[in-house]
């Protein structure tokens, strides 16, 4: 896995070697990014909170009642 450093590095070489449209478009991208870490608009309701509470529960007093996402999916 990548480091932030490493990322960092591969990022700025596309930068530096990034036509004006790849320029435009990762100017957008962050721009956009910095606008939404800007609005947090990710508090959960008191709702969402007591049925992961509830979930969290149900999953501590039996952690081996559990479904894999195969077998969730197959069942649909």
């Amino acid at each position: 896995m990548d480091t932030t450093v490493d990322l960092r590095k591969r990022v700025l070489n596309y930068i530096q070697n990034a036509d004006d449209k790849l320029l435009r478009l990762i100017q957008a991208l962050a721009e956009t990014y910095q606008s939404d870490e800007n609005t947090v608009e990710h508090d959960l309701t008191e709702l969402q909170k007591k049925e992961l509470d509830a979930r969290m529960e149900s999953y501590q007093n039996n952690p081996e009642n559990v479904t894999d996402w195969k077998e969730m999916k197959d069942s649909w």
